[in-house]
């Protein structure tokens, strides 16, 4: 098994994490790499999201990536992707995530506002009790809105 040995944006495709054999990239951006890949102890396809080595050494990103992850595992939807599981890489924590095939967010409504508007969302709710949850019903019906 290999264990993110590599630096985290060279590629990935190929290599062992732990029960998981990582297949092709499937995307990147601002908050990390998603690669495809296969869950060979439960025999299921996953999507892996690590994020690049610029963001390892800073603190907000890696607390983003912890904060992303308590919110969507809060969260039980058919438009949101289920989080399997969060575990520590050799250099970088790795989120294992329900792989969905089809239309992203961005083929599904303009993306400067999306995240202006997701952002803002987040930034009021998210200390709430409700937070989460509240987020992403606010997102859905956002994103929604474009069909």
């Amino acid at each position: 098994m290999h264990s993110l040995g590599a630096p985290i944006d060279t590629q990935l495709t190929g290599l062992r994490l732990n029960a998981l054999a990582i297949g092709q990239m499937s995307g990147a951006g601002g908050m990390g790499q998603v690669y495809r890949a296969r869950d060979t102890r439960l025999g299921r396809d996953v999507a892996v999201k690590v994020l690049p080595t610029a963001f390892l050494s800073d603190p907000d990103r890696l607390a983003r990536l912890e904060r992303e992850a308590r919110l969507i595992s809060q969260v039980n939807h058919p438009n949101i992707c289920t989080l399997f599981d969060i575990f520590e890489g050799a250099e970088a924590p790795v989120l294992v995530l329900e792989r969905v095939e089809g239309e992203t967010v961005i083929v599904s409504a303009p993306v400067n506002q999306v995240i202006s508007y997701g952002t803002n969302v987040v930034i009021r709710t998210i200390d709430t009790p409700d937070g989460p949850r509240e987020y992403w019903r606010k997102l859905r019906m956002y994103v929604t809105s474009y069909h």
